[in-house]
């Protein structure tokens, strides 16, 4: 990680302020992996970040803690099916305990 965040700064010095850097991480971060590099190159003044992580759902803990713009793609997808079964999952789980109160 550390020759990532090096390497980020190497090519910010030598490209200057003017040009935009957006870097692609291809999903291949875990959350704390991603924070750390997003906490290494918060200086960079990167535009943003592409599919930092590999589980979609830490998505919204990016946001809040990683203080660098994002972007999405493929994960869009995967982001969703994952709310919507998880949201799913959820709802099974109340209608069962409703049922079981019922039955009670």
């Amino acid at each position: 990680m550390a020759q990532d965040i090096d390497l980020v700064h190497e090519v910010r010095r030598a490209l200057g302020p003017e040009i935009e850097l957006r870097l692609d991480a291809n999903r291949a971060w875990l959350i704390l992996e991603a924070l750390e590099f997003a906490q290494g190159v918060r200086d960079a003044g990167l535009a943003y970040i592409e599919e930092p992580l590999n589980e979609p759902l830490n998505l919204i803990e990016w946001r809040t803690r990683a203080r660098i713009p994002y972007a999405l793609d493929e994960t869009l997808h995967s982001f969703l099916e994952t709310l919507l079964r998880r949201r799913g999952a959820e709802h099974d789980d109340r209608r069962r305990l409703r049922q079981e109160r019922l039955a009670h």
